[in-house]
């Protein structure tokens, strides 16, 4: 089994030979790491976002419920929807602080390529990739493709 595969990468007429080396288990355990936080983040975005429309319902059916009600259940509905707007707002501040994370879609390809990549002209490649805002993605993609065809060969 080879765990290492030379190979050429052309972009725009212009070669770079490099060096893709198997990850180690400890490489894929931070890969998949890195993976997860993302996936649990975006996973908890959704389920607070789910929450506050089921109390915004709640909340309007309470309102409508007031509009019908006299007196002390007029006034105990009145406190619940106070109560729901707390909740509310606490959730939208949950919302706002994972929102303001920034989710960096390069992040996790870029150090894949970091952990796999190497070579004589690697110093060149990235030059190239970051002048000419190729995505990290991309390259990986195209370096998944390479390797492929790398393999069939032998």
């Amino acid at each position: 089994m080879r765990t290492k595969f030379p190979f050429t990468i052309e972009i725009d007429d212009e070669k770079y030979e490099l060096l893709y080396t198997e990850h180690s288990k400890k490489q894929l355990k931070e890969l998949e790491n890195g993976f997860l936080v993302i996936a649990n983040e975006a996973n908890e975005l959704k389920r607070l976002n789910e929450q506050i429309a089921s109390l915004e319902e709640k909340k309007a059916i309470k309102k409508e419920l007031a509009k019908l009600s006299e007196g002390k259940e007029k006034s105990d509905l009145s406190i619940q929807i106070l109560d729901l707007i707390d909740e509310i707002t606490q959730l939208k501040v949950k919302v706002r602080e994972l929102e303001s994370k920034k989710f960096d879609i390069e992040e996790l390809p870029k150090k894949r390529f970091d952990m796999s990549v190497s070579g004589t002209d690697i110093e060149a490649l990235k030059l190239a990739v970051e002048n000419k805002g190729i995505s990290y993605l991309k390259l990986i993609q195209i370096i998944d493709e390479a390797i492929i065809k790398e393999r069939e060969k032998k």
